[in-house]
C-alpha cells in the first residue's frame, strides 16, 4: 500500500513550522528589553535612555547631582552633598543596581531587561 503526501498536508507542516519559528523569535526578542536610567528626586523623577551618552543635572533638596552615562553605565559625577558617598560608588550597569545620594534625596536605579548573572545559588 501506497502513502501519498497531499499538498494540504505540506501546507499544514509548513505553516506549523512557521508559527513554532516566530514564537521562538518574539519570545527572544521580548527579553531584549531596553535598560533605563531612572532618578527620582524631591523635584520629580526623570526617566532616560542607557542608549545615549550624557550628563544630565537633577536638582535634589540641597543643590545639583550630575549623572553621567556612557556605554551603558551610569555614575554619578558630582553632587553638592558633604560626604561624596554617591560620586564614589562607581559605575553601575545592570538592572536593579543603584545608587543614592541621601543628603541631596536623590536615587538612581537601572531598570529593564533581566541581566543573565546569577547572584546567589542555593542547592
Amino acid at each position: 500500500m501506497k502513502k501519498f503526501v497531499k499538498p494540504f498536508d505540506l501546507l499544514f507542516v509548513f505553516f506549523s513550522l512557521c508559527v513554532v519559528l516566530l514564537s521562538i523569535v518574539f519570545a527572544v526578542e521580548k527579553d531584549k528589553g531596553q535598560k533605563l536610567l531612572v532618578v527620582e528626586s524631591p523635584k520629580g523623577k526623570y526617566v532616560f535612555s542607557l542608549e545615549k551618552n550624557g550628563l544630565y543635572e537633577i536638582e535634589g533638596a540641597i543643590g545639583k547631582t550630575i549623572v553621567g552615562i556612557e556605554d551603558g553605565k551610569v555614575y554619578v559625577v558630582e553632587s553638592c552633598c558633604p560626604n561624596g558617598t554617591c560620586v564614589s560608588a562607581g559605575k553601575i550597569e545592570k538592572s536593579g543596581q543603584w545608587i543614592a545620594c541621601l543628603p541631596n534625596k536623590v536615587v538612581i536605579r537601572l531598570e529593564g531587561s533581566k541581566d543573565e548573572e546569577v547572584d546567589v545559588l542555593a542547592r
